[in-house]
Order: C-alpha cells, then structure tokens, then sequence
C-alpha cells in the first residue's frame, strides 16, 4: 500500500465553467395620455406593461430598470437583478396626471442616459416605446441620441399605435394618432440600435421577442479537468499495518521467541 500510496493516484473529474456578460437594459416607456387609447386591448398602457413584464421575466441574470416619460421623465425602476420587485413596479405603472401631460423623448433619453453612462457592463441598451412626437423638455431627442452614442448606449425604438389617423379613449373621446416614426428611426440609427413598428398587441409581444433574441448574453464555457489525490486512502492503512507490525514485533513474537 506504501508503494501504491508513493505512486500518488488520482482521480480526474471533467467540469466546466460559465461566464455570463451581463446586459444592463432600460426599458423607456411614454406614460402621456393617449397611452390610455383602446387600439391595443384594453389600451396601450396594458399591453405595454403586460408584454414588458414577459420580456423581464426572460432577461434572468440582467440588470433592467424602467424610466416613465411624459413631459417630464421619471425612474419607475433603478438597473436591478431583483426580477419580483421590478416586476411589481411595472404593475405600477399609470398614465401622467394632466400637470406633466406630453411627449419628452429627448428627456426621457438623456435621464435614462444618466442611469447607464457609468455602468461597467459590456452592453449597455434603452428600449424606447412611444406613440407621440416630442413636444415637451429642454433636450430634443437627436442631441439626447448623440450623448448616448457617446457612452455607448444602443437604442431600440418602438413606434405603438394604429396605423388609423384617430383612435379613441373610452370616456375621453377621440384623439390624433401623432407618431413621429422619422424621429425614433433617426434615433436607433445614431445609437446603432434598430427601429420597429407595433400596429397591434400581437406585432408588440413579436418585437419585444425579436429584441430579446438580439440582445443575448454572452455565455462562455471553460472545460477543465480536477484532479483529486487517492494517496491518503492507501497511505494511512499502509502506516496503521506498519505499526500493527513493530507493535507485535515488539511484543508479541518476542514473547513467542
């Protein structure tokens, strides 16, 4: 047993390592009133927020938060891995009071700028959902795109309503569909992102999934192999024997002598 236990076996065991690069996102999402329009059953803000909620529940791992915009632009959420408690948050989502009605996007894209400009992540993202034009805020939305841009932040825009010129809000009558597509284009190509167009509940889930498959982590995967040492399992009942031995060496067969 010495012999083998001076040989040093071993056992080799295969594992493997996974190193995830984790995405910061911030989903951008217009709060004004005609979000409450009933195009997307039963309106836009709904199914804004139903589809935005599938979307987190996929990211896990991610760090998500949620800026709300009208005229002026607010953090729903801060960048969080805590999926329960973002989900909850976004449950809270509720259109503008009438004092900060409006369409900031510029805003909305430089305060949610300020959320990512220090993070340390290797992909940085915004997910823009409107169904307005800017008219409100002191910073217009291709000077906001270009600051973002500037820290490496990419875009994706949402255009979200009927292609109709009108649409209604059930108790509050008709409104002017205002959805300045050219804007959110400009603004996903300065930021390298991509420009979409959700005319109905269906094509928003389908975008929200196309954007989830683009902005994948990164999963690398080390194999490597762990050697662990059998000595001791010969070594020890190798010495005990030996002692076994010079005890009955000493004793034993010298009384037998």
């Amino acid at each position: 047993m010495i012999i083998i236990a001076l040989a040093r076996p071993q056992k080799a065991e295969e594992l493997s390592q996974r190193e995830i690069d984790v995405i910061d996102i911030l989903m951008v999402l217009d709060i004004s009133s005609s979000m409450l329009a009933d195009d997307f059953p039963p309106n836009r803000l709904e199914a804004v927020k139903k589809t935005a909620k599938e979307f987190i529940k996929s990211r896990e791992g991610d760090r998500i938060g949620v800026v709300v915009f009208a005229g002026q632009s607010f953090i729903q959420c801060p960048l969080t891995t805590d999926i329960e408690v973002l989900l909850n948050l976004v449950d809270e989502i509720d259109v503008a009071s009438k004092d900060v009605d409006g369409t900031a996007i510029g805003m909305a894209i430089a305060n949610a700028t300020n959320r990512l400009r220090e993070s340390l992540s290797g992909s940085k993202t915004m997910i823009l959902l409107s169904d307005g034009s800017n008219n409100s805020g002191e910073i217009d939305p291709p000077t906001a795109a270009k600051l973002a841009n500037e820290f490496g932040i990419k875009i994706y825009t949402i255009a979200a309503g009927t292609d109709n010129s009108i649409s209604r809000i059930p108790g509050r009558g008709i409104i002017r569909n205002e959805i300045d597509t050219n804007t959110l284009k400009d603004i996903s190509k300065e930021t390298g992102g991509q420009f979409f167009r959700a005319t109905d509940k269906e094509a928003l889930s389908q975008i929200y999934a196309r954007i989830d498959e683009l902005e994948r982590s990164e999963i690398e995967v080390r194999n490597f192999t762990d050697y662990k040492e059998l000595f001791r399992w010969f070594l020890v009942p190798a010495l005990f024997l030996v002692l076994i031995y010079f005890v009955l060496k000493r004793y034993i067969f010298k009384v037998i002598i």
